[in-house]
C-alpha cells in the first residue's frame, strides 16, 4: 500500500500561465510514507484509516484522475468532479461494487498518477498485454517516479495538507526508486498468504478483463495473477535484503494483524513513524469501522481453484517470502 509524502508549504499556483510556478519553483520536501503492500492484502482498509487523521491528505479519485488543476467554473465546482460522476454513473452495477469498493470524491490509489507517464502496472488487470509487460518489467521507472513527484506537487498546492496519505501496491517492487525520489520515506508493507491473495487479485482481473473483452479465460487470468505476483515478491525481497533487518523506513504488517486489530495496527504505525497517536484519532478509527463494517457492498466470494489453481503449488513457489514475513 502507498502512504506517502509531507510536503512543505506549497501556496496554489496562479492562474495566470505566465506567472505560474514551474515544477522547480514548487515544493520539493517530502517526509513520505509510502506502502507498497501485495494487492488484496488489506491496502485500501488502512489507506482509510491512516488517512483519517486530520493533518493527512488523500488524493481523491477525481484528482488522481485529473491532478492538474482545472479550469474555474462559474457556478464554482470542480469539472474534473462532475466528469468522474458521469463515468461512474455509467459503470454503475459492475462486481467492482464488492471487491474494490471506490467513490468519485472518495480516496483512490496512485496507479492512475502513473499511467500519465504510461508506466502502470495496472494496465495489465484490465488487458492481456504480455508485450507491455515485458517491457515494463525491464524498466527502472526513475523518471517515471520523478514524474509522480511532480503530479503530488500539484496536487499539494491545490489542496494542502501536513501528510499525504498515498496507496499504490507496486511501490514494493521498486523500493529503491523510491527512496531515491523520497529521501525521507517510510514505508507500510502489508503481507498475506500468497495464495489467498492470488484467489482474490484473479478474481478481480477477471472481472477487469470481462468488462474490457466481454469474456475472459480463467486459465490466462491465473497466469497473469502469478506472473505479476512473481515480479513483485522477488523485486521486494531483494531490495528488503539490501536494506537490511533492522531498518525503521519501512514497517510490515500482516493482513489477519490487521483484520483482527485495525486500532493497534495504525497505532504501532504511528509509533514506529514517531507520529503522535491522540484520542481524537483512535476515536474517528472506531467510527469509520463501525459505519464501515466488512462486507459492507456485499461479500466478495472467489476460490484459487476455480482459475485452475492450486493452494499448496502457490505457498511453495514464495516459501522464503512466506518464512520471513510469517503469512
Amino acid at each position: 500500500m502507498a502512504i506517502a509524502a509531507q510536503a512543505a508549504a506549497a501556496s496554489a499556483a496562479p492562474a495566470d500561465s505566465a506567472n505560474a510556478k514551474t515544477p522547480d519553483d514548487r515544493a520539493t520536501e517530502f517526509q513520505a510514507v509510502q506502502g507498497g503492500g501485495e494487492t488484496r492484502s488489506g491496502t485500501t482498509l488502512l489507506h482509510n484509516l491512516l488517512g483519517l487523521d486530520p493533518r493527512s491528505r488523500m488524493p481523491l479519485f477525481y484528482e488522481v484522475l485529473s491532478p492538474a488543476a482545472p479550469v474555474p467554473r462559474e457556478d464554482g465546482q470542480d469539472s474534473r468532479l462532475i466528469e468522474t460522476r458521469a463515468f461512474f454513473k455509467r459503470s454503475a452495477g459492475s462486481a467492482f461494487d464488492r471487491i474494490h469498493p471506490w467513490e468519485p470524491d472518495g480516496p483512490e490509489e496512485c496507479h492512475w498518477l502513473f499511467r500519465n507517464s504510461f508506466a502502470a502496472w495496472t494496465y495489465w488487470s484490465s488487458w492481456h498485454v504480455p508485450g507491455y509487460q515485458a517491457w515494463l518489467a525491464k524498466q527502472d521507472l526513475a523518471w517515471q517516479y520523478q514524474e509522480y513527484k511532480v503530479q503530488l506537487q500539484l496536487l499539494l498546492e491545490q489542496r494542502a495538507g501536513d501528510r499525504l496519505v498515498l496507496k499504490y501496491p507496486f511501490h514494493m517492487a521498486y523500493l529503491p526508486v523510491l527512496f531515491d525520489t523520497f529521501p525521507d520515506a517510510c514505508v507500510v508493507q502489508t503481507h498475506r498468504s500468497p495464495a489467498e491473495v492470488v484467489g482474490s487479485y484473479a478474481s478481480f482481473m477477471y472481472e477487469a478483463r470481462c468488462i474490457t473483452y466481454g469474456s475472459e479465460d480463467r486459465k490466462r487470468v491465473l497466469e497473469a495473477t502469478l506472473d505479476r505476483l512473481a515480479f513483485a515478491l522477488d523485486r521486494n525481497l531483494s531490495a528488503r535484503a539490501s536494506l537490511g533487518t533492522g531498518n525503521d523506513r519501512v514497517f510490515d504488517l500482516r493482513y489477519e494483524d490487521l483484520i483482527k486489530d485495525p486500532v493497534k495496527s495504525v497505532r504501532e504505525i504511528y509509533e514506529c513513524f514517531g507520529y503522535p497517536f491522540e484520542p481524537a484519532m483512535e476515536a474517528a478509527i472506531r467510527r469509520w469501522l463501525d459505519g464501515n463494517p466488512q462486507h459492507k457492498h456485499g461479500v466478495h466470494r472467489y476460490s484459487l481453484e476455480e482459475f485452475g489453481g492450486e493452494a499448496g503449488r502457490v505457498e511453495r513457489m514464495w516459501s522464503a517470502y512466506r518464512d520471513r514475513f510469517r503469512v
